[in-house]
Parts: C-alpha cells; sequence; structure tokens
C-alpha cells in the first residue's frame, strides 16, 4: 500500500503518513480506530507495534516454512520425541518386511513358503507405513493453533480413516498373495478371494469417505478463520499455496496409479506364469519410481 492510498483512504495528505513513517508526528487520537480498521489490526496492538513486529518476521519464511515454523512452536517437546521414534519404527517393520523376503527367497525354492513370505512382508509393510503416515498427518495438523475445540479430534479421525483404508487395501493384496498356497483347494481359494475383494473395498470407501470428510471440514474452519481474522492459524493452514497443492495432489495421484499398477501386474504374473518369486519385484521398483516422480515435482514448485 503506498502512502497516497493510505492518505485517501483516511482522508488526510500522503505528507502526514510520510511524516507518521518518520516519526516526525503521530497520527490524531480519531484516526486510530480507522487506521486499526484498514491494517486489520485491533487500537492496541496498533499502540504496541505487535502485530506489525510478527507480520515482519514472517516476511522472512515462505508459506511452507511458516506452517512448519508455527507447527514447531505450538507442538510439545515430547511430540518431537514421539515423532521421530515413530518413523524410526515405521522404517524398521519396512526393511524388516524386505529382509524377510529376501532371506526367505535365499534358503528355499518352495513357492508356497515364498508366497507367504510376501505376505508376511506385506503385513511389516503396512505396519510401517501405518506409523509413517500418523506420524506425518498429526505433526502437519493437530498443534496449529486452531480455536475450534474439535480440531483435534478431527485431526486424529481423519488419521484412523487414512490408515484404516491404507491398511485394508494393503491386507486385500495379503489376501490375494497367501491364499495362492491353496489353489488346489477351491472352496478356500475363493473364500479368500472374496475377502481379499471385501478388504479391498472397504479400504477405498475408508481413503475416499476419511478424505472428503476432511475436506470439506479443514474449509469450514478456515473460512471461520478468515471472518475472525486469526492471521497467525489462518497462514498455518493455507501455507501450502495452490500451486504447491496442485503438485502434491498430482503427485500423490500418479503414485496411487503406480502402485496399483504394480499390484495389478503382480497378480496377473502370479496368476498366469506363476512368477509369485521373481514378481514381488514389482513393488520396491513402483516405490522406487513414486520416489523420483515425487522429488521431481517438489522441485519444480
Amino acid at each position: 500500500m503506498t502512502q497516497q492510498e493510505l492518505a485517501d483512504r483516511l482522508g488526510v495528505t500522503n505528507k502526514a503518513i510520510s511524516k507518521w513513517e518518520t516519526g516526525e508526528a503521530l497520527p490524531d487520537t480519531a484516526l486510530l480506530v480507522p487506521i486499526a480498521d484498514v491494517f486489520g489490526v485491533s487500537v492496541d496492538e496498533l499502540l504496541r507495534g505487535q502485530a506489525f513486529s510478527e507480520h515482519s518476521d514472517r516476511q522472512h519464511f515462505s508459506p511452507k516454512e511458516e506452517r512448519d515454523r508455527i507447527v514447531q512452536k505450538y507442538a510439545p517437546e515430547s511430540w518431537h520425541k514421539r515423532f521421530a521414534l515413530l518413523i524410526c519404527m515405521g522404517v524398521g517393520l519396512i526393511l524388516c518386511g524386505v529382509l524377510t523376503v529376501i532371506v526367505v527367497g535365499l534358503t528355499t525354492e518352495n513357492d508356497n513358503i515364498i508366497l507367504l513370505s510376501i505376505a508376511i512382508m506385506l503385513i511389516f509393510i503396512t505396519a510401517g507405513v501405518d506409523l509413517c503416515i500418523i506420524a506425518g498427518i498429526l505433526n502437519d495438523n493437530a498443534f496449529l493453533p486452531v480455536a475450534d475445540p474439535l480440531w483435534r479430534k478431527k485431526v486424529n479421525q481423519f488419521t484412523a480413516f487414512i490408515t484404516s483404508g491404507f491398511t485394508g487395501i494393503m491386507l486385500a493384496v495379503v489376501c490375494f498373495v497367501a491364499f495362492g498356497v491353496f489353489k488346489e483347494k477351491s472352496v478356500i481359494f475363493i473364500l479368500g478371494m472374496a475377502g481379499g475383494f471385501v478388504l479391498l473395498f472397504g479400504g477405498v470407501v475408508l481413503l475416499v469417505y476419511g478424505g472428503i470428510c476432511w475436506g470439506g471440514y479443514s474449509k469450514r474452519v478456515k473460512a471461520s478463520l478468515e471472518t475472525k481474522r486469526n492471521t497467525q492459524a489462518e497462514d498455518a493452514l493455507a501455507a501450502l499455496t495452490v500451486e504447491e497443492r496442485k503438485h502434491e495432489t498430482l503427485g500423490g495421484r500418479i503414485s496411487g496409479i503406480i502402485m496399483l499398477s504394480a499390484t495389478a501386474i503382480y497378480l496377473v504374473i502370479g496368476f498366469i506364469w506363476n512368477l509369485w518369486h521373481p514378481g514381488w519385484i514389482v513393488f520396491p521398483v513402483a516405490g522406487l519410481i513414486c520416489g523420483i516422480i515425487n522429488i521431481i515435482l517438489g522441485e519444480k514448485h
């Protein structure tokens, strides 16, 4: 805002504004309320200078850095340790799952045992990814300075929906893999496949429903914060710009398509050509591709 624009709003000259900025003069008390209204602060904040000093501090940070800074400010020290523990446990479980398949593959050529080891690997990976998801969602949202008393509860509900949905989908894949051992026993095989499709359907429903509910709620909270001019919490919620959200959404969609495709490829080559043992390699390859894509999209914005 230029000096002239502010002067026009307040009905004074731009020279008066210049003197206020340099400290040569002070506004009349009758102008304090109009000035506070223009800048969206209270008269007390205007006289103390708190709002402007906080604003100048925020200018040195990007939106994402500002969001992280606010979260770190309000997150208790105990959470930092818990966050690190959850991430370490999640990565550890994922590595344990991968090592299980490698060890079994090196020690036996029995297809049934290899299939079961793959199922065990997927269970370990599911548990590990669930822990990382919980840590990530809570770290990004649970400690934002939002006045709504339901915020933390809604964050926990969103976390539960996402982890439950992901777990259901992965357990469906476990069923498809594990019950491949019983191909010759048609009843058990059919029941296992049916159970897998039920889990797959339930997992997708939970993911979609949880995401839609959270999106609507967070938008309402943001709109309420804008009305109340709760600048710090509003900036924290809006820290990811539209462009950043577009890339994040694009990366997530591409990753989802890649992993679903990998699962489909694995099931096809397993059931048709009985290549369960070398076929599992599609999962780490797909994961590597997803990581590269997200890195590229992150660098672009």
